[in-house]
C-alpha cells in the first residue's frame, strides 16, 4: 500500500488561515533544513528484508528502525558473500542492484556516529538542530519540535508537541507531532474545534479530527491503530525559550520568519493575546 508520506509535499489549499501559515511553516523548515526520515523508510525496507530471506538472518523480527539497521549492516555484509553467485543471473542483476543502492544510502544517513548520536534522543534544541542540520536526517520527534520552534520565533506561544497514543495503550504506537489551537488557548490533550495538528513528518496538516481519521485510514502501514480504539494526542512537551535565544535563532534563521506587509502571522491568535 503507498500513502501519502511517500512524498512529504504540502499543498496549500488550506481551509483557513491558521492552516495556511501552518502549511508555510513546514514549507519554510523542509527549505532551511532540508532532511530525510529513516523512519518513514521502514516499510520499504521491510519489504527488502522480507524478500531477501538469503541475505539476513529472518528470526529477527524487524520492529524499528535500529533493527533495520542491525539487518542491513548484515545484508551489506552477506553481500560479499551472495553477491557474485547472485549476480551471474542477468535477471537478478537490476533486483539486487536496487538492494546495493537502497543499502548504501541508509547507511550513509545512519553512519555509526549518527546512529550513537541520533537515537540516543537529544531533546534540546540545539541537539534537534545539530542532527537536523548536520547530518540531514530527522524523524517525527525532531519535525514536530522544530514546528513548534518556529511557531514560537514567529510569536505563536500557545503551540506544544504531543504524542499519538491508543488510549489505555500508551507504548502501542510511537508519533510525535505539533499542536496547537487556532484561538490563543493551550492545547492540554482536548481536541476541540481550533486544535490544529502540524505533522511535518507525514507531510499533513489540519484540524485535529481529520488529522485523526488520516492516521487511522491512510498511515497503516506505520500506524497499527485498532478500528475500536480511541486515539488520544497528548501534550508531552514545549519550548520555554529566553528571548535572547529567540533573538539568536532569528539571526541565525531569517527565512523561517514570516515575512509579509498586508498582515501579520496566525492572525486569530494574535487577536487574541491578552
Amino acid at each position: 500500500m503507498t500513502t501519502p508520506i511517500g512524498q512529504n509535499k504540502i499543498s496549500f489549499h488550506g481551509r483557513c488561515i491558521q492552516i495556511k501559515d501552518a502549511q508555510w511553516v513546514c514549507h519554510a523548515l523542509n527549505s532551511t533544513l532540508p532532511h530525510s526520515s529513516t523512519t518513514r523508510m521502514i516499510p520499504a525496507f521491510k519489504k527488502i528484508i522480507y524478500k531477501n530471506p538469503d541475505l539476513v538472518p529472518t528470526q529477527k523480527k524487524i520492529f524499528n528502525m535500529m533493527n533495520i539497521l542491525d539487518a542491513l549492516e548484515f545484508m551489506k555484509d552477506n553481500f560479499l558473500l551472495n553477491l557474485p553467485n547472485a549476480m551471474r543471473f542477468p535477471q537478478h542483476q537490476k533486483h539486487y542492484q536496487h538492494i546495493i543502492n537502497a543499502i548504501k544510502t541508509i547507511l550513509f544517513l545512519s553512519n555509526s556516529r549518527l546512529r550513537s548520536e541520533f537515537f540516543a534522543g537529544g531533546r534540546n534544541i540545539r541537539s534537534i538542530l545539530d542532527t537536523v542540520s548536520k547530518y540531514k536526517v530527522g524523524n517525527c520527534y525532531e519535525d514536530a519540535r522544530l514546528s513548534e520552534l518556529v511557531l514560537l520565533m514567529n510569536g505563536v506561544k500557545n503551540a506544544c508537541t504531543a504524542e499519538l497514543q491508543i488510549r489505555f495503550q500508551k507504548d502501542a504506537i510511537s508519533h510525535n507531532v505539533c499542536v496547537f489551537n487556532r484561538d490563543g488557548s493551550p492545547f492540554n490533550g482536548v481536541i476541540n474545534k481550533h486544535t490544529i495538528i502540524i505533522d511535518n513528518w507525514a507531510g499533513k496538516i489540519d484540524f485535529a479530527d481529520n488529522m485523526i481519521k488520516f492516521y487511522r485510514n491512510q498511515c497503516k502501514e506505520f500506524f497499527d491503530i485498532p478500528d475500536d480504539k480511541v486515539l488520544d494526542i497528548w501534550p508531552i512537551e514545549k519550548f520555554e525559550l529566553k528571548s535572547d535565544i529567540i533573538d539568536m535563532l532569528k539571526e541565525k534563521f531569517p527565512q523561517l520568519i514570516f515575512k509579509s506587509k498586508s498582515r501579520q502571522f496566525m492572525p486569530l491568535l494574535h487577536k487574541n493575546k491578552p
